[in-house]
């Protein structure tokens, strides 16, 4: 198939999310690159590269090797391409094999900035499932959870202290000072502050409880359902602590600075006016 006519066949814009922007922006159609063969069982011919880029910051592109893949002869696939897109995938289908740089889950500034380059796991936890492969999540966000089990304990503390409940702080405290993910975890649940509870959820005991045990039951789709399961409510809780409470707790501290701050130079601003009239 000649180059051109696949090129006919880009979308001229796509709508896709970009690190510029909380929400998806206009990917415009760049060019077209020829695929060069690198072996002799593929019609590289079908084959080429459609590069996007972002049309709000203009610095980010993304390239997608498609593939066209033909249900007729070469004759009436030729045809069908020059009369647009949609003849086109009568003749045959239009398959995106990959993108670079591959898609990614984006996720909020605050909880990317808390996980650092641990967030990983929590986008391929998203990834997979979205992509219905459950108990892949459920295993990707049950090492994030036990690679964050001090963080999360930390800002349960945090948020403890603010509220002025004192036993959940020292509980907190007692739990830090454990040395396994699962004991932190088990021990902060006990006792957090009324602010944490969700409808009466304790978020520390959603992770604890689904920290461990089996995911595989006696059938393949119970074992999906339990592993969906799972991935959810870990997904839900670990962005409720680290979005929500952590903004809280953060704007909180923030608060208390600033007014730490200026009462000491509203002080300070007493004392010299008084030396200065002596």
């Amino acid at each position: 198939m000649a180059l051109d006519a696949l090129d006919r066949l880009a979308p001229k814009a796509l709508s896709m999310p970009c690190t510029c922007s909380a929400e998806p922006t206009t990917w415009k159609h760049q060019n077209v690159y020829v695929a060069r063969p690198i072996g002799e069982r593929i019609r590289w011919e079908n084959h080429t590269l459609w590069t996007y880029e972002c049309s709000d910051c203009e610095g980010r592109s993304t390239i997608f090797w498609v593939a066209f893949r033909s249900k007729v002869n070469d004759t009436l696939l030729r045809a069908a391409t020059r009369g647009g897109p949609i003849d086109a995938t009568k003749g045959g289908t239009i398959e995106n094999v990959i993108q670079w740089p591959r898609w990614t889950v984006l996720v909020p500034k605050r909880v990317e900035k808390a996980f650092r380059d641990k967030i990983v796991l929590l986008q391929h936890g998203i990834h997979c499932l979205k992509d219905g492969y459950g108990i892949g999540a459920a295993a990707y966000l049950r090492r994030l959870v036990e690679d964050e089990a001090r963080a999360i304990v930390e800002l349960v503390r945090d948020a403890a202290v603010q509220d002025g409940d004192a036993e959940a702080a020292r509980n907190a405290e007692e739990a830090l000072e454990q040395d396994s993910a699962a004991q932190r975890l088990e021990i902060a649940a006990k006792r957090v502050p009324a602010s944490l509870l969700v409808d009466g959820r304790n978020p520390l005991e959603v992770l604890y409880g689904n920290l461990s045990g089996p995911l595989h039951s006696e059938t393949e789709a119970e074992a999906v359902a339990v592993a969906v399961a799972v991935a959810t409510m870990l997904i839900g809780t670990l962005m409720f602590l680290f979005e929500n409470l952590k903004q809280r707790v953060d704007e909180k501290k923030t608060f208390a600075d600033t007014m730490r701050s200026a009462s000491q130079r509203l002080a300070d601003a007493k004392r010299h006016d008084k030396v200065s009239k002596q």
